[in-house]
């Protein structure tokens, strides 16, 4: 029912990367990235336990199970800037603009690295820009 795919993908590409993971309570699920890089990038995974908590606070069953059944109730990730252009979610089109169970292990392995890749940072935003439609 879920997608543990996901999950499992995103678990193991920080495994072969050596990256750390943290989470406060399971409804979140964050990369510990060196060198103080996570003032730079959102790198998470968000998982159903996050629904957990809006499901508890919802009066009637309905609201509940409407609440359920929202997509942002599965495993989704999201991978951002924190403050280049003001959020750039089209730096990481492998993770941000794909279905959840499209995305691969080594879709989020080229983002992480991506983000490691700090010497060459302007690089991937030229690439990100000239790959992502520009709105008219």
């Amino acid at each position: 029912m879920y997608n543990w795919k996901l999950y499992k993908d995103f678990c193991d590409a920080a495994l072969e990367l050596g990256i750390k993971l943290d989470s406060k309570d399971g409804g979140c699920i964050y990369l510990e990235l060196p060198n103080d890089l996570n003032c730079r990038f959102w790198a998470m995974l968000w998982t159903p336990l996050n629904k957990l908590y809006h499901i508890k606070e919802e009066k009637t069953w309905q609201q509940k199970l409407d609440t359920l059944k929202d997509n942002h109730s599965d495993f989704h990730l999201e991978f951002d800037t924190k403050s280049y252009d003001h959020g750039s979610y089209w730096m990481f089109p492998e993770v941000n603009q794909k279905p959840g169970d499209q995305i691969t292990k080594q879709d989020i392995k080229d983002c992480i690295e991506r983000m490691l890749d700090m010497d060459n940072f302007e690089k991937h935003v030229v690439w990100a820009k000239l790959r992502t439609p520009q709105d008219d």
